[in-house]
């Protein structure tokens, strides 16, 4: 398709290439999911149809009410991947539970 008549060759249309820019790698918030106590966070993976517990980033943050308590709360962060879901249950069989529930998995 030629926009403009008078040209009768795409090839002979100068374009600008622009310079390519560095882009920063940002954290985006997606969700907050706060397991309840005993509970595991789990991760399903759409893709190879597996549930996994899900892996931690260690963060600088630290809450620093626990902190004066002497406990070991720290503030956690998900390495987040991908077409997956995750999920806060008690086990495996919740897990199951819940996908079937709310996913039709």
């Amino acid at each position: 398709m030629i926009l403009n008549p008078k040209i009768k060759d795409l090839d002979s249309v100068k374009t600008e290439i622009g310079q390519e820019k560095k882009q920063e790698k940002k954290r985006v918030f997606q969700q907050r999911i706060r397991p309840r106590k005993g509970h595991t966070l789990f991760e399903y993976d759409l893709e190879k149809q597996t549930i996994v517990k899900a892996k931690y980033d260690k963060t600088d943050l630290i809450n620093w009410d626990a902190a004066l308590l002497n406990t070991d709360n720290f503030k956690k962060e998900v390495t987040t991947k991908e077409n997956c879901i995750y999920i806060s249950a008690l086990n495996l069989k919740n897990v199951n539970k819940i996908l079937k529930r709310d996913y039709g998995i």
